[in-house]
């Protein structure tokens, strides 16, 4: 999706590769899920996820065709998929492979999740991998909104309420002239 010139958002199911997404039994889906769980040890939750292969592979394109254009690429997903950027136990399934993808990407500069209420941000190879609070963490009639404000050298998070607000500086070689 193209929002403004020069600039695309890219959301990512990270319910696809998921055995509690609610695949029908006999799916290559579940059947995908279901050996990518039994392949990694470690507790992989049911109510976590991450991308599948042909998802993997319609991100690459995706990117690669920004790149080509010369645009900035903002990611969106629930599940975070930067180390670092929410608790261990709340990342999607792939995450390392997700972020391997992004951060070699010369395009992407932002990706944006939830899932892990309490939020968290790190940053890997000049992406900012962002996890913003839930409203459910809020006080009784408090709030946890924001928006993102780009410009040509950095890219604002305006936090209300309980929603921490950032400055994010864009890379060198992405900062218009």
């Amino acid at each position: 999706q193209q929002l403004a010139p020069e600039w695309r958002l890219v959301v990512l199911d990270t319910t696809d590769l998921c055995t509690g997404s609610g695949w029908p039994e006999g799916s290559a889906q579940l059947a995908e899920a279901r050996a990518f769980k039994a392949g990694h040890p470690g507790p992989l939750e049911d109510w976590n996820g991450g991308l599948g292969s042909a998802q993997m592979r319609w991100l690459r394109e995706q990117l690669a065709a920004a790149e080509a254009a010369g645009d900035k690429v903002i990611v969106a997903s629930h599940h975070p998929i930067g180390e670092g950027s929410a608790r261990a136990t709340h990342m999607a399934w792939n995450a390392p492979d997700i972020q391997a993808v992004l951060t070699s990407s010369r395009s992407v500069v932002l990706a944006l999740a939830g899932h892990d209420h309490e939020g968290g941000y790190a940053v890997h190879g000049g992406v900012h991998f962002v996890t913003l609070q839930a409203l459910l963490e809020a006080p009784p009639g408090g709030n946890s909104y924001g928006y993102l404000r780009v410009f040509q050298d950095h890219m604002e998070i305006r936090g209300v309420g309980t929603l921490t607000s950032r400055k994010l500086l864009l890379p060198s070689h992405l900062v218009s002239v």
